[in-house]
């Protein structure tokens, strides 16, 4: 087994104002040329920008659908916080800045404050909410169980529009360059401008369209009931290419690097190539798991990680799809895996909430709630955030300090 090596990118909230000047006379000192040390200075500050990034702004953390993030949790969280809502809980919370957003299936949404709980305001939609949000812009898309797209004020909750499409919508958004977009099982992918919720486009597929798109170079990447991974792209609507899978799939596409990522219902993984979206780089195992994979899986620099119906978390090498680890979960697992630094989380069918080392599998940490969980955790700013099916949201940590 190769070693499993990551590099931590330190949390920082430092401006890049701050690191101008040493970069400019160290420049200036060295004699490098102006078009060069800009070229170094713009990828500092990228990578300033990269480490400041302490949200989760929509499902599975990112347009490109990784579920990880270079956050690191305690080894053993404490619970800081429990709300409970009326209904239960069937999507994964969203974090921005110091607010916690987050829909329950009798219609209720809730702007949470991250440190306590308490609530910031909440709306009432139609219907169930039944796909995560995305806040973006200092607005908050969300769809429900009828179907509809709202766009409500991240301040306020306040409604701004609404998109009703033909059919019900289970498809998390995605937001890119002032453009919002989702599927819907009338078979449509949406592409809405985020401003007014005109459609910019929509592109049919031969199914519903169940999964959350993800967007990565340019393209829009959805894998549906049809069996299709197709890529579209997001300026026009146009299908650029497609790869017929083995099986339906209701897990998003995750983007990452050279490749797309993909959990099947028929009970493989599969890695393809994403220059060319019709070739097959690999795909595990040889033999199908029976009871398939329904969630999405995690994808860090050196591991992907799927959790399928048959009880067991599959930890795999990236680049070649070979198996690092299996691990029992104890319980059918439908909700999508979460990476944090070194370890992966998961939550079960059987009320469990599981901490995994990613270099061995064994598991670090453990919490049982009862009811089962539907969707997986968010993580930021030192917090995990999950629902369950029973309508308690929990929120995890660094115990906090008592005060004298």
């Amino acid at each position: 087994m190769m070693p499993h090596r990551r590099i931590q990118i330190p949390r920082t909230r430092k401006t890049t104002r701050s690191v101008r000047p040493s970069f400019r006379s160290l420049a200036t000192s060295l004699r490098i040329p102006t078009f060069l040390w800009l070229l170094l200075l713009g990828a500092f500050v990228q990578s300033v920008q990269i480490a400041s990034a302490e949200d989760w702004p929509l499902a599975r953390a990112n347009p490109e659908r990784t579920g990880a993030v270079a956050e690191t949790l305690p080894e053993s969280p404490s619970l800081l916080w429990r709300i409970e809502a009326p209904r239960g809980f069937d999507v994964e919370p969203v974090v921005v800045g110091e607010t916690v957003y987050v829909g329950s299936l009798d219609g209720s949404f809730f702007a949470l404050d991250l440190e306590t709980g308490a609530e910031n305001w909440k709306a009432t939609l139609p219907a169930g909410v039944v796909t995560s949000a995305c806040v973006d812009e200092g607005r908050v898309f969300v769809g429900d169980e009828n179907g509809r797209m709202v766009c409500l004020d991240a301040a306020t909750g306040s409604q701004l529009w609404s998109f009703a499409t033909d059919a019900e919508l289970h498809s998390s958004p995605v937001c890119d360059a002032g453009r919002v977009l989702f599927g819907s099982y009338d078979q449509n992918l949406y592409c809405l401008d985020a401003k007014n919720g005109q459609t910019l486009w929509k592109h049919e597929a031969d199914g519903p369209v169940h999964c959350a798109p993800s967007v990565g170079q340019g393209r829009a990447y959805v894998a549906g009931c049809d069996g299709f991974l197709r890529a579209v792209d997001v300026s026009t609507g146009a299908e650029v290419q497609s790869f017929q899978m083995e099986s339906y799939a209701s897990a998003s596409p995750v983007f990452s690097k050279d490749r797309i990522y993909v959990d099947q219902l028929g009970g493989r993984v599969i890695a393809v190539d994403v220059q060319t979206t019709t070739s097959l780089v690999w795909q595990y195992p040889d033999t199908p798991i029976e009871s398939g994979f329904y969630a999405s899986c995690a994808v860090d620099d050196e591991s992907v990680v799927a959790c399928g119906r048959d009880e067991k978390v599959h930890c795999l090498d990236r680049t070649t799809g070979e198996p690092r680890w299996v691990a029992d979960a104890g319980a059918t697992i439908d909700a999508s895996p979460s990476i944090a630094g070194e370890r992966v989380y998961v939550a079960t069918r059987g009320g469990t909430l599981l901490a995994l080392d990613l270099e061995t599998g064994s598991v670090t940490w453990r919490y049982v709630s009862g009811p089962p969980f539907a969707a997986g955790p968010s993580i930021a700013s030192g917090r995990l955030v999950i629902g369950d099916a029973q309508g308690t949201l929990f929120c995890f940590g660094k115990e906090r300090k008592s005060q004298p």
